[in-house]
């Protein structure tokens, strides 16, 4: 093996060893969930803060649109991690 491929083999080790903690561990994913939570529990705005607001009110409607909301967001930034691990570690997925 020249050296030159075994410098990419340990920088690909290296890579791996550093990215897949950040894309495997829930953080990322629970982020937006305690941000939305401690707006519930104690904002003053934000998204959180109108689902209480709007349930209280009865407002159903606007209450089931904040939660959509939230969905559609919590998605896309899963969708973007993804993304960006494919992009920037692509031999992640692969055996």
């Amino acid at each position: 093996m020249s050296n030159a491929m075994r410098r990419r083999d340990y920088s690909a080790t290296a890579a791996k060893r550093f990215f897949r903690p950040l894309f495997e561990t829930l953080e990322h994913r629970l982020a937006l969930v305690v941000a939305v939570v401690s707006e519930m529990i104690a904002g003053s705005s934000g998204i959180g803060y109108y689902l209480v607001e709007m349930q209280y009110a009865l407002r159903p409607d606007l209450m089931y649109a904040a939660v959509m909301y939230l969905a559609i967001t919590g998605y896309a930034v899963n969708r973007l991690f993804l993304v960006a691990e494919a992009r920037l570690i692509p031999w992640m997925g692969k055996t």
